[in-house]
């Protein structure tokens, strides 16, 4: 994801359907309280620079 995979390169390269990506991807998102992949981003970013 963070290095900008849509959900269906990620279901491919998994070997998964695209809705256990989907799946997934929304349970990270409520987990970080986020809703978007610039959010997750910026969490990732914020984490380098900490």
């Amino acid at each position: 994801m963070l290095s900008g995979c849509s959900s269906k390169e990620i279901a491919r390269k998994l070997e998964i359907s695209v809705e256990t990506v989907k799946v997934h991807r929304k349970h990270m998102y409520s987990k970080l309280g986020i809703k978007s992949q610039s959010e997750l981003f910026s969490i990732f970013l914020q984490a380098q620079n900490a």
